[in-house]
């Protein structure tokens, strides 16, 4: 792609003619003749003279050459002002260079790529993962990709989409993988509620007690919800303590008091 922008003189003369000739065109039926004093009523023909109503305005061969001067050298000071722009953009250590269109399958991290281009949508993860609005193509990947290392990638890029449905995703997505999955252990500390007001933290809650969860997965969790307690300054909400077993409970006691000896 070529910084500066190259006028080319013809193309706005034809243009600026065509215009002039559409618009005279225009002019709605019925519309009076500009008046005519000459004798015997002659038609007008010096330059700028409007010509009658149903008819194209003559141009001489002369007028049509200053109009010609006149472009060109409207012309020669746009492409002086494109060039004086180019040498200031490649002074200051840039380069013009010819770039490819938008690859809109890779940017978007469509599943469809699992088949043949993984390497590439594992590298679009993790340097420039997509927006939230497509959640849904990460999840798919992070519960289809044969690599692990996609699979992370891809729990990760969902993870800095954000609070909400990133966060229901990365659960719907720990229930889909199989216990060791190296993907599995990483998602498992990035389910982070704001706040104990949070209604992530109810959900985090309850999923101490799902049986898929393994010792390590609970164990994750407890602190999880452990540290945020202490951050508030306060035990676990009633409402949070309610939605656990008295198994869960006592861990998440437990992980309390070993946050606050590591953090004494």
């Amino acid at each position: 792609m070529r910084f500066d922008r190259r006028w080319g003189a013809s193309a706005l003369l034809v243009a600026a003619i065509a215009a002039a000739s559409m618009a005279w065109r225009s002019s709605p039926p019925g519309a009076s003749a500009p008046r005519n004093d000459r004798p015997g009523g002659a038609s007008p023909s010096g330059p700028g003279e409007l010509a009658p109503p149903g008819t194209s305005p003559t141009i001489s061969a002369g007028e049509l050459e200053q109009r010609l001067r006149e472009v060109e050298a409207i012309v020669a000071a746009k492409n002086r002002e494109s060039e004086r722009q180019r040498s200031a953009f490649e002074g200051e250590g840039w380069a013009s260079v010819d770039a490819a269109a938008p690859d809109l399958a890779l940017s978007s991290a469509s599943p469809g790529l699992l088949a043949t281009r993984e390497p590439e949508l594992r590298a679009q993860l993790l340097s420039a993962p997509p927006d939230r609005e497509h959640l849904d193509n990460v999840a798919a990947i992070a519960a289809r990709a044969r690599d692990p290392g996609t699979r992370i990638a891809a729990v990760e890029a969902m993870a800095r989409m954000g609070q909400g449905d990133p966060q229901r995703a990365l659960v719907d997505t720990l229930k889909k993988l199989v216990p060791g999955d190296p993907a599995r252990r990483a998602l498992v500390p990035l389910l982070k509620p704001t706040s104990m007001a949070d209604p992530f933290a109810l959900e985090l809650a309850a999923l101490l007690d799902w049986a898929g969860a393994t010792p390590d997965e609970r164990q994750q969790m407890a602190m999880t919800l452990a540290l945020l307690a202490l951050r508030e300054g306060g035990p676990l909400p009633g409402d949070v303590a309610a939605a656990m077993s008295p198994e869960s409970l006592a861990l998440v006691g437990k992980m309390t008091q070993l946050a606050q000896r590591t953090l004494q």
